[in-house]
């Protein structure tokens, strides 16, 4: 019952308060010793700056069911720009990284996702958050991802137009091609029967197969010549008007395709861009790790734990042998 009530008396505050009170100096010395250890600690560390661009999605098409910041964060996190800020920064230097070395492109992602990462905002725009152990490159480092991600989108979107504007001129030429064919047909059925208009051909030959005078001219009209149209338009007036129908349609077909095409070749030559800059990176004043004062506070709170721990171990071991 002695053993007992000493070890549940070691544990009362009052106790605890006197063993403080007469290790007081132990742990003065520790949480002195840890505070300085961790301070110097952080001050050897080399600093790491940040800077962020937030930006918002701009002129990007509907693609599945995805929302235009769901389909910026995809192109952000892409390969392609993350080799082009790499090699536009030479990140891989910065980095120590030997290109030579088996585990290069792992390492590499690896750094890379550490000091580059992209956050959703609850506005639907995207932060781009660079932390670098330079301030000026991490600054720039955030507007060359602004570049890269437009570089990258830009490219996708003419590849995609450039395929539209290889239909559109394949079409073209096979329009083009139909309609001087039918022209050529044109051409030789109004060289060959005389047929420039039949509608108003149609009308002449009326009057003159009646046999009415020109009132203008006051001559009667050339009834060989009326002869002649007569047969030409019974023999090859059907195939004028079906020729000269196609052609017209046909030609009405090139006028909305060139329209399409127009566009079309406006957007592949476009210099768009697909991220409108709401918060501009900036050269951080100050690092943002290490926080000195956290590890001092840190190694403050371990060097009480630690000697507080040892106390009670030493105490606990007097009573036990008692």
């Amino acid at each position: 019952m002695q053993d007992s009530s000493k070890a549940t008396n070691f544990f009362d505050i009052g106790d605890i308060k006197r063993l403080i009170k007469r290790y007081r100096v132990f742990i003065f010395l520790s949480v002195l010793i840890t505070g300085i250890a961790a301070t110097f600690g952080a001050w050897s560390m080399t600093p790491t700056y940040r800077s962020v661009a937030t930006v918002y999605p701009i002129n990007l098409e509907n693609f599945s069911n995805e929302s235009p910041t769901e389909q910026m964060m995809q192109w952000l996190r892409g390969r392609n720009v993350m080799d082009l800020v790499v090699d536009s920064f030479a990140l891989d230097n910065v980095w120590g990284l030997d290109k030579n070395d088996a585990q290069f492109e792992h390492k590499l992602s690896k750094k890379y996702n550490r000091a580059i990462r992209f956050k959703k905002t609850l506005y639907e725009s995207v932060d781009i958050d660079v932390r670098l152990d330079d301030a000026i490159m991490a600054k720039n480092v955030a507007n060359g991802i602004v570049d890269a991600y437009n570089k990258t989108v830009r490219e996708e979107w003419r590849n995609k137009y450039r395929e539209e504007v290889d239909n559109f001129e394949r079409v073209i030429a096979l329009k083009n091609s139909e309609i001087d064919s039918v022209q050529s047909i044109h051409s030789e059925l109004s060289k060959t029967y005389e047929i420039l208009d039949y509608e108003v051909q149609a009308k002449e030959v009326s009057r003159g197969y009646l046999g009415t005078v020109d009132a203008a001219s006051g001559r009667l009209i050339n009834q060989e010549g009326i002869k002649r149209m007569k047969g030409n338009l019974e023999m090859k007036g059907g195939d004028f008007l079906r020729n000269h129908a196609r052609l017209l349609h046909l030609m009405e077909e090139l006028t909305v395709i060139n329209r399409a095409y127009a566009e079309t070749l406006r957007l592949y030559k476009s210099e768009n861009t697909y991220a409108s800059v709401v918060s501009r990176p900036v050269i951080s004043d100050k690092p943002y790790s290490p926080i000195v004062w956290m590890f001092a506070l840190t190694g403050i709170m371990g060097g009480l734990v630690l000697s507080l721990l040892v106390i009670f171990w030493r105490e606990g071991g007097k009573q036990g042998n008692a």
